[in-house]
């Protein structure tokens, strides 16, 4: 995918949603930074205060609230998409759907999509495939709803906003994607109804 202007010719308000995001994942990596650290006192401290009751039971209070500070950090960071805003093309798109102890990969292209519909199951995985001109980059989907299959075909020119998880089409037609995250927006409206990030110029 290529490097994108931050005024690339689209109604996505490119530059705000990306300065957006790296405020986002600037706050996320001092939470981790903050986490880490209370963690190491913590653990100092349940050393030292070990044979007081009242302060080996703070000490491992705070302990267990830094790790979870710590992993919902670290989930925030990996979920972060790409720093750099960026325009390719969709040349495949893979769904898996079924339950999680039996997964059922089903590979379709423009507008088959009935050997899907058939299953009637949750969609796990969605993963979209850009072509970036030297290589083809995925981009796996986790967790979203069912209103994403049918929003991707092979041949569109997408837009990946830095920092966001969902590359989305340039062009807005009866609905926009938020690239933040994926919900499904009437095309008279620039908020998400979801996030409420005012995505939309």
């Amino acid at each position: 995918m290529r490097e994108a202007n931050l005024n690339v010719d689209t109604r996505y308000d490119v530059a705000s949603i990306a300065e957006k995001m790296q405020k986002q994942l600037l706050i996320s990596v001092t939470g981790l930074v903050l986490g880490t650290l209370v963690a190491i006192l913590s653990v100092i401290g349940i050393i030292l205060f070990g044979h007081n009751v009242l302060k080996f039971i703070g000490s491992a209070l705070c302990l267990i609230g830094s790790l979870m500070l710590v992993g919902r950090e670290t989930k925030k960071i990996k979920n972060h998409g790409c720093t750099k805003t960026t325009v390719g093309r969709v040349s495949d798109v893979d769904l898996h759907v079924g339950v999680k102890d039996s997964r059922i990969t089903v590979g379709y292209g423009g507008l088959v999509r009935k050997r899907y519909e058939s299953y009637k199951r949750d969609l796990y995985e969605f993963t979209v495939f850009i072509d970036e001109g030297s290589e083809v980059k995925p981009y796996t989907l986790r967790d979203v709803s069912h209103t994403l299959d049918g929003y991707y075909e092979i041949g569109d020119e997408v837009l990946h906003i830095g920092g966001t998880r969902f590359p989305v089409k340039r062009d807005i037609d009866l609905k926009w994607l938020c690239p933040v995250c994926a919900e499904l927006n009437p095309k008279e409206q620039s908020i998400c109804s979801c996030c409420k990030n005012k995505i939309l110029k």
